[in-house]
């Protein structure tokens, strides 16, 4: 293994090799890497030296980038023998991002990071809608608070660019029919609640007049015959005429509060 700097996505065969002296026992040869095809080659040099060879191919990726490739030598008498490399995988940029980095009263600075090898060396900003608007260079921008406008950034270097997702603000009212939902939930339960009320004071206001009359003591037998006579003949009153208990109930609707009353 002599060269460690490779391009992402282009495929290369990387080999390992050592000689010995031992044609019917030869080293074994291991890679740190795992999932790959690999192909063994023994030949005879010259003057009873060998040489076995193991060898496969690849397509790196940026994940490669900065990560270690070895392999191992592991003779009969079990003496090992390793050699390494620190992989150098150049790529267009990866994982472009957009951030806040810092908010005041009426603006926010957002700042544009990505990965890269070699590292970026510009940064666009762009507003997205129907079309798509140049905004600025650079790795920072300020924006206005409270826009709706959505941004895109895209990092480039030597290999390429690459565009980050749309980055927008997140709206906090809720929706329409979020505030209508809740107005009516509260003020369903309200309305039972008041209903409920009521109705407990009818009953006991019916219970008391009962227990007075029942604590009323006849003079005589004859008073008593009259007094249950005038209630068997007497018309119900005209207090008892206009109480009603029901959906005729009339109420306004019950706001909860100041988040909710922005329909």
């Amino acid at each position: 293994m002599v060269s460690n700097k490779y391009k992402e996505n282009e495929a290369v065969t990387i080999s390992c090799s050592v000689n010995h002296t031992c044609a019917s026992s030869p080293p074994s040869i291991t890679w740190n890497k795992p999932d790959i095809q690999v192909i063994r080659n023994h030949e005879d040099l010259d003057r009873g030296i060998w040489r076995i060879t193991s060898t496969f191919t690849f397509t790196p990726s940026y994940r490669d980038d900065k990560t270690q490739l070895q392999c191992t030598v592991t003779f009969p008498n079990m003496k090992i023998s390793r050699q390494s490399v620190i992989l150098d995988i150049t790529y267009k940029p990866q994982n472009v991002t957009i951030s806040v980095l810092q908010k005041t009263e009426d603006n926010t600075t957002l700042r544009c990071t990505s990965q890269a090898n070699p590292a970026v060396t510009t940064y666009t900003w762009h507003k997205v809608g129907e079309t798509k608007t140049f905004m600025g260079s650079g790795e920072l921008i300020t924006v206005q608070n409270g826009t709706s406008e959505k941004y895109i950034c895209s990092a480039g270097n030597e290999i390429g660019t690459a565009d980050s997702p749309e980055f927008y603000f997140m709206s906090h009212t809720a929706p329409e029919n979020e505030k209508l939902n809740n107005i009516l939930i509260i003020g369903g339960k309200t309305g039972f609640t008041l209903l409920g009320i009521i109705l407990l004071g009818i009953f006991f206001i019916l219970k008391g007049e009962k227990i007075c009359c029942k604590m009323q003591k006849p003079e005589s037998q004859e008073n008593t015959e009259l007094t249950y006579t005038s209630l068997q003949r007497g018309e119900v009153g005209g207090d008892y005429d206009t109480l009603q208990v029901g959906n005729s109930i009339n109420s306004r609707p019950f706001h909860a509060g100041s988040d909710y009353v922005n329909a």
